[in-house]
């Protein structure tokens, strides 16, 4: 068996393993893609569920007759926008924009 035999199975081989890498990474980056939407979509969900959370709460408080129906939406407000400001979004600063 010569050098060039030799030489030339080991390119074939490497080309080989190269072109299926290759094909791979579409692949992979799109699952990655995936999951990082899933993970963003999940984040979010949790805070509409802890803001809605907290919205229940302060409207029990009013129709127990606890609060006042201007106290419960001013401590809801308070408490959400508190949530909000140490809660850190998908690029670092705050996600809930409240007025």
């Amino acid at each position: 068996m010569s050098f060039r035999g030799l030489r030339a199975k080991f390119i074939i081989i490497i080309g080989i393993a190269l072109t299926g890498m290759i094909a791979l990474v579409p692949i992979a980056l799109y699952n990655i893609r995936d999951q990082m939407m899933m993970d963003r979509q999940a984040k979010i969900q949790q805070m509409v569920d802890i803001g809605h959370g907290i919205l229940a709460h302060y409207q029990k408080l009013e129709s127990d007759g606890k609060l006042g129906r201007e106290q419960a939406q001013a401590a809801a407000l308070a408490e959400i926008k508190g949530y909000a400001t140490t809660r850190s979004s998908f690029s670092g600063s705050t996600t809930w924009r409240l007025t």
